[in-house]
């Protein structure tokens, strides 16, 4: 049986109804203080918080601990103790060791993942070489991709990775804040989203294997929903929402200049015909 809804104004907001009360101190608190009714106030939030042992990631104690230890046993806790990671991480520590870290995986995951690029070019051109001795246009297209070559097709896709991660990290967070912004998760600032981020990053590294590449993406899409709750101290739907929100809108975009295309291309065919 659900507690009927409180008679009186919210402590924090008084010039605003209360709708449900503080299971910790009892105050009343409105919508905005208090969304699921379940939840702490914010001064018993803040209170929360402060009592929380936050502790420098191993990454951040590479002096002490060594870079290569220090870079596995983040990659390490991140992946396989989420539960005791994510709550020790500082969402207001250093943004410069966060990006030096999700830079560093990124430049692993892009080095791995160079010999598949190879092969899979590789087999695209014999697949083309294969298709040019029936079509002319086909055999432009497979003289375009002799003069590319396979090595440095998967080298000049693997550096542009790695050299372009700084401004992906800082989109990707930017496009996350913006939707923590809109659904309630930007409490800790720009600096805990960009954390959660580079933090997360650690499944990419598994994106060359063929099958568990496609796993190692959404493993890393739920870590960065955990960590952005996490850092962030709000709940999952709110950390789903930021996180996902771009790329729902990304999709929607997509299916939608698709059948734009296949009309067009379908009154086309119908003209010519």
């Amino acid at each position: 049986m659900q507690n009927p809804t409180p008679q009186g104004q919210c402590a924090i907001h008084p010039e605003r109804s209360a709708s449900s009360v503080c299971p910790r101190c009892g105050n009343f608190t409105c919508g905005e203080c208090n969304p699921d009714g379940q939840t702490l106030c914010p001064a018993c939030r803040q209170l929360g918080e402060a009592a929380i042992a936050y502790a420098p990631t191993p990454w951040e104690r590479r002096s002490e601990l060594g870079l290569v230890q220090g870079l596995f046993e983040t990659w390490k806790k991140s992946l396989f103790e989420p539960v005791k990671f994510w709550p020790s991480v500082d969402p207001n520590a250093s943004q410069f060791d966060a990006l030096l870290y999700g830079w560093i995986i990124a430049t692993l995951a892009s080095l791995f993942s160079m010999p598949v690029l190879f092969l899979n070019f590789a087999q695209m051109v014999g697949s083309f070489d294969k298709l040019a001795e029936t079509s002319a246009q086909f055999k432009e297209i497979t003289t375009m991709l002799n003069g590319v070559g396979p090595a440095v097709f998967a080298l000049s896709l693997g550096l542009t990775g790695i050299v372009l991660y700084p401004l992906g990290l800082a989109l990707m967070a930017g496009l996350t804040y913006l939707g923590g912004m809109v659904f309630g998760a930007s409490q800790n600032g720009f600096n805990a989203t960009f954390r959660a981020i580079a933090y997360s990053s650690g499944p990419r590294v598994f994106g060359f294997v063929p099958v568990v590449g496609g796993l190692a993406g959404l493993w890393a899409l739920v870590m960065e929903i955990w960590a952005v709750k996490e850092l962030q101290r709000t709940s999952v739907p709110r950390a789903i929402g930021a996180t996902l929100w771009w790329l729902v809108l990304f999709c929607c975009c997509f299916v939608v200049l698709a059948v734009m295309f296949g009309a067009a291309m379908a009154s086309k065919l119908k003209g010519g015909g």
